[in-house]
């Protein structure tokens, strides 16, 4: 699994910043833990 993204570099996150929860989809844009937009940064 990458680490990095290979577009800008930025570190890739596999935990919900909100609840701690493993990302387990990169489809979904909502934590299906809690409910927390994924916040996706755009270059």
């Amino acid at each position: 699994r990458a680490k990095f993204c290979f577009e800008c570099g930025e570190r890739l996150r596999n935990r919900c910043d909100n609840c701690n929860e493993l990302i387990t989809s990169l489809k979904h844009r909502f934590c299906p833990f809690c409910g927390q937009a994924y916040k996706l940064t755009k270059t």
